[in-house]
């Protein structure tokens, strides 16, 4: 969950909250959230989605299409933010860190 906390906080959105959705420990989250969160947390941090994670996308996004959407979608996440980040695209106005490694934009360290 840590690159999600950082974009969420970078966002407003508590730890607290942050923490909440991702255990299943509110309302407004569901089984879902949680395979969604933990399966982007595992292929951010470089690894391949682990089978018991992947299992648990694959309970609530049946469908195959939407199942290479999520992935795809990941990927552009990522693909985006190193191309900002190393363009020294400066972040929008209120947007402290880069997603997903919660890290200051270049830009705003004067490398840019």
């Amino acid at each position: 969950m840590d690159a999600a906390l950082a974009v969420a906080t970078t966002a407003g959105i508590r730890p607290r909250t942050c923490w909440r959705c991702a255990t299943g420990a509110t309302p407004t989250a569901d089984g879902a959230d949680k395979a969604i969160l933990t399966a982007t947390d595992e292929s951010l941090a470089g690894k391949s989605i682990s089978d018991a994670a992947w299992a648990e996308v694959a309970k609530h996004v049946t469908d195959p299409g939407e199942q290479v959407e999520f992935i795809i979608a990941m990927g552009n996440w990522l693909m985006f933010s190193m191309l900002f980040r190393n363009l020294r695209i400066p972040l929008a106005e209120g947007i402290a860190v880069w997603p997903p490694d919660g890290l200051a934009s270049p830009a705003s360290q004067g490398m840019g």
